[in-house]
């Protein structure tokens, strides 16, 4: 008598709902809606809805456990495979930076060498803040993005910026500045970032 086996496979796919998530927990959303930036305490990462697993960390090692009071603000490319961010921490503090999805799934910051800002001299040692932005990407390898940094004096503020793109080539990118602002009273400064979006993207 022949003994017919019959295997069978058995398929389970999970999906994981960014809804399982409280809203405050989710800084952004990638544009096919596989990924998301997670709060996840101080310690924000990228995480794959897909696998349910994180897939990259907005902070370097050494900055674990010493920054605070983090906001993440992120521009994604239409691909989805790149992320320009900004980071709020501390007080007035921020910081720009470029992540890309390599071949192994995972978020890895690439290099950039930020544009000199306007030479101010008189701004040496006087207290102030940044004013960074990120803008949309006009394609899936170009970014726009603003430089910008305060200083307050008893007289009253100086505002100083670099309007410029950064251009991913490879593990690196290329940056293209197109504007120098300042420096800039606080009326000024107001028009400019308003106007920004609109002229320089």
């Amino acid at each position: 008598m022949k003994r017919v086996v019959f295997v069978f496979w058995v398929m389970f796919v999970v999906c994981i709902d960014v809804d399982a998530f409280d809203a405050g927990d989710i800084w952004s959303r990638s544009p096919d809606g596989g990924f998301v930036i997670l709060r996840n305490n101080e310690d924000p990462v990228f995480w794959d809805l897909k696998s349910n697993s994180s897939v990259g960390s907005i902070l370097r090692k050494s900055e674990k456990g010493e920054i605070s009071n983090l906001q993440v603000v992120a521009s994604w490319s239409p691909d989805g495979r790149k992320v320009a961010v900004l980071l709020y921490y501390g007080t007035r503090l921020s910081d720009l930076r470029i992540f890309q999805k390599n071949k192994d799934g995972r978020f890895r910051e690439l290099k950039i060498s930020l544009p000199n800002q306007v030479e101010y001299k008189a701004g040496e040692g006087a207290p102030g803040f940044d004013e960074n932005a990120v803008g949309p990407w006009t394609d899936n390898r170009t970014v726009a993005l603003l430089l910008g940094n305060c200083k307050e004096f008893e007289s009253g503020s100086q505002h100083f910026f670099v309007a410029f793109t950064f251009t991913v080539d490879g593990g690196a990118g290329v940056v293209e500045v197109k504007k120098r602002m300042g420096p800039l009273d606080d009326r000024a400064s107001s028009e400019f970032l308003n106007a920004w979006g609109n002229i320089y993207w």
